[in-house]
């Protein structure tokens, strides 16, 4: 196991411990140190606290920092693939990793402030840690699986908020000693908690754990039910994850491919629909606009026009019947939607629009959708109140939920055979689980009529994903190639059985647009052709 620097800034015995060597760990008393030394490759941060009342029994009361005590940026996933996701996540030293997590840049300004407010902790956890922090015979520390880089960025995190430890444990980092690798976080932890059992002279008799990764907590429990005469509790933090601003986090995966990527990986978007996407202040503007709940997720992002890359031949003709020109309505082009209704229901909030083409049958910006509900689900609200009929500066949104009928439904095995006729009677009848019903919901809307008018961007709409360049790899199992048919007639018949002579013409449209987006997995091909208009 490599040296792990433990930096004690207490004397909980007479007798003060000077870089002693504990079950391989070195222990370091910061108390007649300058907090700018370097030992074994590990930093040392100046301790802000010593152990306040040490004559008994101790608490150990252990914190975690991305996602326990601190609001660390994630990578967002509606921003990525799965696949770059994994990448982002995985080290810089893994094939195609980015080191999003080793990586200083992520925790650094201008992505995480220099001195972050409040609202980057998790209030509940930083009022357990100032708590502990106070109270007598009690040991506070923060212990993570970030590595010595971060001694000044995460000293200047918990100074913002005047956080006080007795201990910060980092992980050293990769070294010849070490054979460039670094220990895992988890051993790294036990090892790091065993080391502080032996400093305190086995007076630690309750040790409290706060973690947000599952594994962990599972782990901690099996690992510290170990110990003997020592009471354990491991609390699970599940709070919701943080990104960062869109622009911010686009230009800081481009830092770090910059920095940590290599030649034979490469970005490649994945357009997923094409839309009219709001700038800036019309996204707020029409954001202000409601008294949404306080689960819904808010969205007021976009109207769609179609799913996948820009495709002309799927928006819905003209009033006058003829097809909509697609050069007046290209990518990049410069577009204003109008509003012209609201439409509500107990799984979304939308806005009807006027103003550019689109697939769907009423042309909308979904503003928000119930927890349990989807973005798609805004294309089923059947109830639509025009604009004029709305009040001016205050007004009340209902929608009724349908009553739920009570009526239990079951199943039954029909089975023909005599020789099992007298098993079939037996088996009981199974109860069949009753799709979620979303509740009736009133939500108030304070719209200014006099900013009905939005603007927006055509824009191609995707996830990024980070792969080998062609060539490298072999292809998934998941895969199919659509410039050789790869069924694309099977599946339109599956989703459009009443195409007959059509499916030519379809087939021919289904492979345009899946070689011109580079389309190769099966779930995009069939949510496609789902929304195909064979008209």
């Amino acid at each position: 196991m490599d040296n792990v620097i433990v930096i004690d800034d207490s004397s909980s015995d007479s007798e003060k411990i000077n870089k002693t060597i504990v079950d391989k760990v070195i222990i370091i008393d910061d108390s007649e140190s300058e907090g700018d030394n370097v030992e074994s490759g590990g930093g040392i941060i100046k301790v802000l606290k010593k152990v306040e009342n040490t004559t008994g029994k101790l608490i150990l009361n252990i914190f975690d920092f991305d996602g326990t005590l601190f609001k660390s940026p994630e990578p967002n996933p509606s921003l990525w693939h799965p696949n770059m996701i994994g990448k982002l996540k995985a080290m810089a030293s893994e094939p195609g990793g980015l080191g999003w997590f080793q990586d200083t840049l992520t925790l650094d300004h201008p992505y995480v402030p220099i001195a972050p407010s409040e609202d980057w902790f998790n209030t509940g956890v930083l009022a357990a840690v100032k708590e502990s922090a106070t109270a007598d015979n009690t040991v506070t520390i923060l212990l993570t699986g970030r590595t010595t880089l971060y001694a000044d960025i995460i000293h200047r995190i918990l100074g913002s908020r005047a956080i006080e430890m007795n201990h910060v444990g980092l992980k050293g980092t990769a070294d010849k000693q070490s054979g460039g690798q670094v220990e895992p976080t988890f051993d790294f932890k036990i090892s790091y908690i065993k080391s502080l059992l032996s400093q305190y002279n086995n007076r630690i008799k309750t040790i409290n754990v706060y973690e947000d990764r599952i594994k962990h907590v599972e782990k901690f429990r099996k690992e510290l039910a170990k110990i003997v005469d020592v009471t354990s509790n491991v609390i699970h933090v599940n709070e919701p994850p943080r990104y960062l601003e869109e622009h911010l986090e686009v230009e800081l995966v481009q830092r770090l491919v910059a920095k940590n990527g290599t030649p034979s990986y490469r970005m490649r978007q994945i357009v997923s629909y094409t839309c009219a996407l709001l700038d800036e202040n019309s996204h707020h503007r029409i954001k202000s606009w409601f008294d949404f709940p306080a689960d819904w997720e808010i969205k007021c992002h976009h109207a769609t026009m179609n799913l996948g890359g820009h495709s002309p031949n799927l928006w819905k003709p003209q009033d006058d019947g003829k097809p909509v020109d697609g050069e007046a309505f290209a990518v990049g082009k410069k577009v204003q939607l109008k509003v012209e209704a609201v439409g509500i229901s107990g799984a979304a909030l939308a806005l009807k629009v006027s103003g550019v083409p689109s697939n769907n049958n009423i042309i909308h910006v979904t503003l928000a959708h119930h927890p349990k509900g989807k973005p798609v689900d805004s294309n089923h609200i059947r109830q639509w109140i025009p604009i004029e009929e709305i009040g001016d500066l205050d007004h009340l949104l209902d929608f009724i939920a349908p009553p739920t009928s009570k009526k239990e439904e079951t199943t039954t095995t029909n089975n023909n055979n005599n020789n099992h006729e007298a098993a079939s009677n037996d088996k009981k009848k199974q109860p069949v689980k009753a799709p979620f019903e979303f509740p009736s919901i009133s939500i108030r809307a304070k719209i200014n009529k006099s900013q009905l008018v939005l603007d927006a961007v055509i824009t191609e709409v995707g996830p990024t994903t980070y792969e080998l360049v062609d060539g490298a790899g072999a292809k998934k199992k998941n895969e199919v190639n659509p410039s050789k048919g790869a069924n694309l007639g099977e599946l339109i018949k599956k989703h459009h059985p009443e195409a007959g002579q059509k499916i030519g013409k379809a087939v021919g449209i289904v492979k345009e647009w899946s070689t011109k987006n580079n389309i190769t997995e099966i779930d995009q091909l069939e949510d496609y052709i789902k929304k195909l208009s064979l008209d």
